[in-house]
C-alpha cells in the first residue's frame, strides 16, 4: 500500500468519525444505579422500594419509571409521592432520551440544579408545588424540546 493510499484511507475514516461521532449512551444499568444513588439522599421514599439495587433488570417496571422500547428510561412522574429532598444529586447527564420530569406535589426543595439543562429531549418538565428557591437557572433555556413547564 502506498502512502498515498494510506493517507487516503485515514482521512477517509477521519471523515466518517466527524459525520458519525460515537455518543456513548448510558444503559439501563447506569440509569438504574443512578436513580437509587438520587433515592438514597431523599427522606421517605416509601413509595420508591421498587427502586433498588437488587431490582436492576426490572428498571422499566419500577414506580413512576417508563421506558423507550430499548430499555432507556423515557419518563419519571413522581408526582405526588411525597418525597423530600433535593435534586443536588440527580445525575441528569445519564438520561438523555428523558422526555417527562414530573415531580409535582413533593417536598423538594433547595435550587433547580442548572445542569437540568442537560436534558436535551425533555418535552416536560413539571416541578410545580414544591419548595424550591433561588432563581430559575437560565439553563433551561438549553431544552429545546421543551412543550410544557410548570415551576410554580
Amino acid at each position: 500500500m502506498t502512502t498515498i493510499q494510506k493517507t487516503c484511507i485515514l482521512a477517509s475514516f477521519t471523515l466518517f468519525l466527524l459525520l458519525h461521532p460515537f455518543e456513548a449512551k448510558p444503559s439501563s444499568t447506569t440509569q438504574a444505579e443512578s436513580l437509587v444513588q438520587w433515592k438514597n439522599t431523599l427522606s421517605f421514599p416509601s413509595s420508591l422500594n421498587s427502586w433498588s439495587l437488587n431490582n436492576l433488570k426490572n428498571l422499566c417496571n419500577w414506580t413512576g419509571i417508563l421506558c423507550t422500547t430499548t430499555g432507556s428510561v423515557s419518563s419519571i412522574n413522581l408526582a405526588s409521592t411525597t418525597i423530600y429532598g433535593t435534586l443536588k444529586n440527580f445525575d441528569f447527564t445519564s438520561f438523555p432520551n428523558l422526555t417527562v420530569f414530573d415531580l409535582s406535589n413533593n417536598s423538594l426543595s433547595g435550587s433547580i440544579p442548572p445542569n437540568i439543562g442537560n436534558l436535551s429531549s425533555l418535552q416536560l418538565l413539571d416541578l410545580s408545588n414544591n419548595y424550591f428557591v433561588e432563581s430559575i437557572p437560565p439553563d433551561i433555556g438549553m431544552l429545546s424540546e421543551l412543550h410544557y413547564i410548570s415551576l410554580f
